[in-house]
């Protein structure tokens, strides 16, 4: 992706009121000219709301060749810990969970129910809008 690539993206003749409309842009980190060339929307298309994302976007952060100060709102997101999984999909089974102690004993039908739990918090990831919507 380059800028030409950027401004053909967003033409000058574009209808405005595209205020629903968002644009990602996800591993920035791959090409972090990208990063500065998204001042582009900000100046030339601001009826856009663009978000650039990437896993490993703190690394090119840390040290930008160019960053478009002013324009960019940093937001560090993390998925769910396993007790928060269970406290928002069975909140019983979370209780019993918070009372466990060390060296206590697990009934059988708790030490399933948990391992089930576990088991789809491994599948969807502990992702909050997953966890929520499912």
């Amino acid at each position: 992706m380059s800028y030409g690539f950027l401004r053909c993206f967003a033409p000058r003749n574009a209808r405005k009121g595209f205020i629903d409309t968002l644009i990602i842009f996800d591993e920035v980190q791959e090409c972090p000219e990208e990063l500065n060339a998204l001042k582009y929307f900000k100046e030339k298309a601001n009826e856009y709301h663009v978000i650039a994302a990437g896993s490993l976007l703190g690394t090119l952060l840390a040290k930008p060749k160019s960053y478009p100060v002013g324009m960019v709102n940093l937001l560090d997101i993390f998925p769910m810990t396993f007790e928060e999984f269970l406290e928002a999909t069975d909140a019983p089974l979370f209780a019993y969970y918070e009372d466990i102690h060390k060296e206590q004993q697990i009934e059988e039908i708790f030490h399933n129910r948990l391992l089930g739990a576990y088991n789809n918090y491994l599948i969807i990831g502990g992702m909050p809008e997953c966890v929520f919507l499912g």
